[in-house]
């Protein structure tokens, strides 16, 4: 017998929690790499720099998508909801990128911390890279989903006004 699929909150919660214990993993691994890198802080900067701008733009999107979503206003106003609720990920998710790339700065400034601070500091930046990217690998597949979803709603709507209108036209033929 096939299990039950999760509800999508419960999936974002095992996703969550397997890229925190990948993250910390991954951490405590790669941290001697990233400090012996002269160039990691600067990877990190553009990587995370070019997904906010690719997030920006999918937040763009979706609140435009939002809009036209429902048959009738009640479903229109569910649709909202839902849209905002994702809208509120990708804030959090954007606010994750922006640290990220605050903490690279900071750590590329060479200050004077102690050999321990500055092992957890690259750590905290290992970590919270890991949790973003693995956060951000369903992205492009939402954006592309949503936007399927609207031009099939365009068509829709499309098709309903042309057979009303031809309806309508017909009508009046057979009323004159």
């Amino acid at each position: 017998m096939k299990p039950l699929p999760l509800p999508t909150d419960s999936r974002r919660l095992i996703v969550l929690l397997y890229a925190m214990g990948l993250g910390v993993v991954l951490a405590v691994v790669l941290q001697p790499w990233y400090r012996a890198s002269g160039e990691a802080h600067s990877v990190l900067i553009t990587v995370f720099a070019v997904l906010a701008g690719f997030l920006l733009t999918a937040i763009t999107l979706g609140a435009d998508g939002a809009v036209d979503r429902g048959e009738n206003w009640r479903a229109a106003h569910f649709q909202a909801r839902l849209a905002r609720a994702e809208l509120r990920l990708h804030l959090a998710m954007l606010a994750l990128y922006f640290a990220i790339i605050a903490l690279a700065f900071v750590d590329s400034l060479e200050l004077p911390l102690s050999g321990a601070g500055e092992v957890w500091l690259e750590r905290a930046i290992l970590f919270l890279a890991v949790v973003a990217f693995i956060g951000s690998v369903k992205l492009p597949a939402d954006l592309v989903r949503g936007q399927l979803d609207r031009l099939d709603r365009h068509v829709q709507e499309r098709r309903r006004r042309e057979t009303r209108e031809r309806d309508e036209h017909a009508g009046h033929r057979r009323a004159a």
